[in-house]
């Protein structure tokens, strides 16, 4: 078996003459020009025109709904009896992001070689770290069976629904987090330039012992003074902090987790979306690898959330050692994966319906979790009005409490 170069090739599109005196034309990929021109020099091609095929969203992120899409073309070109080279010929020329028309095109290589379609897609991943284990999962269980459709429709529709998921939860936070930064700008433009404008004002109408100024809008005053004579500690302060709790979440993801979980709504869609995605992966594992040690073990590899990833080297460590119920092993970590889990692993262990009940309960799992993003959305709308409007509310407050304390004291008189 040939050795592969695993790096991130270019596609270049050319035009030559063949060695029959005969007008080719065709694409090649390789790592620059002159190694292209060189590969079809010894392909005993003449070359007359090269030039690279570039794409607007060759540097765009790999999304779920990319892989999504290679799942589902490439299970139905599959049972349809294409081969699989040419299904990812097919798939290369289907695809605009020069990292999956790479991958692919290795892919096909080692198909070439002799690697089944679950083994190239995994020995290309190792390198190149751009499928989910869980597709390469769902292929290992097709493969066997040939009906590739089915299972990889289904591993296409929760990826789907994952991305689905992780838009709803940007809406929920994007917007009030501009609105909370729109918020704060608008306060300090506030207390720093408009305020002040109504300081002369102010001590103008309330004179003597008069001139004592509202407790707001003294803190107002205070505050703007502060803001203004020492902003370049205050704000240098501010993103020193920011940074600082930055680092802190970073170095430390099991702490700010478990911070995020003592949060009532907050906590309860962590857990669901975390779980929702856990138990949909551990189904497409659950046919496709027969030790359920290695099943966890894969768990643990490719969950980003560090709970879940705990959870899953202390169940593969507990299978390792002992030999315990299903159920048992699941008990502990119910507030990871709800409450539900006890009686679906029991039903497990009672009909041996791994992947099916699992689907199932992952399915379960996103719909409620679609409710509480609902009411999230919900209650982030209603943040979008009342940060604004109570900010305006306070610079208002501070801006005419003196002028009604003046209309009081001079109708007193």
């Amino acid at each position: 078996m040939s050795i592969l170069i695993y790096t991130i090739l270019m596609l270049f599109r050319y035009s030559g003459i063949d060695i029959n005196q005969k007008t080719v034309n065709g694409i090649i990929y390789a790592d620059d020009i002159e190694q292209a021109r060189h590969l079809l020099i010894n392909g005993f091609i003449n070359v007359l025109s090269i030039e690279e095929i570039t794409y607007k969203s060759k540097n765009k992120k790999i999304k779920k709904r990319d892989i999504a899409q290679i799942a589902e073309s490439l299970g139905e070109q599959l049972d349809v009896g294409i081969s699989p080279i040419t299904a990812c010929d097919l798939l290369i020329n289907s695809v605009d992001k020069r990292q999956l028309k790479n991958a692919l095109f290795l892919v096909k290589e080692e198909i070439k070689q002799g690697s089944f379609l679950s083994q190239a897609f995994e020995e290309i991943n190792k390198k190149m770290n751009i499928f989910p284990m869980s597709f390469i999962y769902a292929l290992k269980i097709a493969e066997p069976v040939g009906s590739f459709t089915e299972i990889l429709r289904n591993y296409a529709k929760g990826l789907r629904e994952l991305e689905k998921i992780e838009g709803q939860i940007k809406k929920a936070l994007v917007m009030p987090a501009i609105t909370l930064f729109v918020s704060i700008i608008v306060f300090i433009i506030g207390v720093t330039y408009i305020i002040p404008q109504f300081e002369v004002i102010f001590t103008s109408l309330l004179e003597g012992e008069d001139a004592k100024l509202p407790f707001l809008t003294q803190i107002m005053l205070n505050l703007s003074k502060a803001i203004r004579s020492y902003w370049f500690i205050i704000f240098p302060l501010i993103f020193v902090v920011i940074y600082t709790l930055f680092n802190y979440v970073k170095n430390n993801p099991k702490e700010f987790n478990n911070f995020l979980l003592r949060f009532p709504i907050v906590s309860e869609i962590l857990v669901l979306y975390n779980a929702s995605n856990y138990i949909r992966n551990l189904s497409i594992l659950w046919d496709g690898e027969s030790s359920i040690i290695k099943r966890f073990e894969i768990m643990a590899n490719g969950s980003e959330n560090i709970l879940y990833r705990e959870m899953s080297l202390h169940i593969a460590e507990t299978f390792r050692r002992y030999s315990p119920n299903l159920s048992d092993v699941f008990a502990p970590f119910h507030h990871l994966l709800t409450a539900e889990i006890q009686s679906i692993v029991k039903t497990i262990e009672n009909t041996g319906k791994g992947e099916y009940m699992l689907r199932k309960f992952a399915e379960s799992l996103e719909r409620q979790l679609h409710d509480k993003l609902n009411i999230a959305v919900q209650i982030a709308e209603n943040l979008i009005i009342v940060i604004p409007a109570s900010v305006v509310f306070i610079l208002l407050l501070a801006l005419y409490l003196p002028l009604f304390e003046f209309i009081g004291r001079f109708a007193s008189r």
